[in-house]
C-alpha cells in the first residue's frame, strides 16, 4: 500500500497536483510533530496560513451570497426611530446568518473535498467532519480522535 501512495504522490508531482497521503501517513506525521519541536513550529506556521486561507474563502463566500440577495430598503432621515432600530437588528441578524452560511459552505466544501457527490442543499449527502483528514490537520480538536 505504501508503494501505491508513493506512487500516486510521484504521478501528482508530476502533473502538478497535491501529494495523496494516506491515513497512516498522516498520523505519522501528527506524531512526529508532537516529538519534534522544530516541525511542530513548521506545522504552527502552515497551520495559520490554512485558517487565513479559510478566513479569506469565508469573506468571500459573505460577500457573493450578500450580492445575491434583494435590494434592503433604505433608511432615511425621516425613518421613526422606533423603526429605525427594529431594521437594525433585522439587518444584523441577516449578516449574522450570511455570516454563518458562509462558514458553514466553506467548511463543508473542505470535508468535502473528495465527495463528488455532495450537495450542500442536502445533508445527507455529506461525509462527516470527524472523517475529514485535512480538517484534522487545521485543527484536531475538530474532528474525532
Amino acid at each position: 500500500m505504501a508503494s501505491d501512495t508513493n506512487t500516486k504522490n510521484q504521478q501528482a508531482a508530476h502533473e502538478g497536483e497535491p501529494e495523496v497521503f494516506s491515513d497512516a501517513d498522516l498520523a505519522a506525521l501528527m506524531a512526529r510533530l508532537k516529538q519534534d519541536p522544530a516541525a511542530a513550529r513548521a506545522y504552527a506556521l502552515v497551520q495559520k496560513r490554512g485558517f487565513e486561507v479559510l478566513r479569506k474563502l469565508a469573506r468571500e463566500t459573505v460577500e457573493k451570497l450578500a450580492a445575491m440577495e434583494p435590494p434592503k430598503k433604505a433608511i432615511d432621515a425621516g425613518t421613526d426611530w422606533r423603526r429605525f432600530s427594529g431594521l437594525a437588528r433585522e439587518r444584523e441578524t441577516v449578516a449574522r446568518e450570511r455570516r454563518e452560511l458562509a462558514q458553514d459552505l466553506v467548511i463543508g466544501a473542505l470535508v468535502n473535498l473528495d465527495n463528488p457527490g455532495w450537495n450542500p442543499l442536502d445533508p445527507s449527502t455529506s461525509k462527516d467532519s470527524a472523517s475529514s483528514t485535512l480538517l484534522a490537520l487545521l485543527n484536531p480538536r475538530l474532528t474525532a480522535p
